[in-house]
């Protein structure tokens, strides 16, 4: 299990396994991968992806 999910570029497997962590309830956080919705936090470094996913683990508890 995972408290957040951090997608870096990549083809249909990744696109997959963002659904995966969406269906679940996830917050995802998209390094320059897909650009989908308004529930993907989108970022351009994995620096970014990092203090991100701790500021948004850290609302949910």
């Amino acid at each position: 299990t995972s408290d957040a999910v951090v997608a870096l570029p990549g083809k249909y497997g990744t696109l997959s396994e963002m659904a995966f962590a969406l269906q679940a309830g996830k917050p995802l956080v998209s390094v320059s991968a897909w650009k989908l919705g308004d529930e993907i936090h989108h970022v351009e470094s994995p620096e970014e992806a990092a203090h991100l996913v701790m500021e948004l683990v850290t609302e949910t508890k």
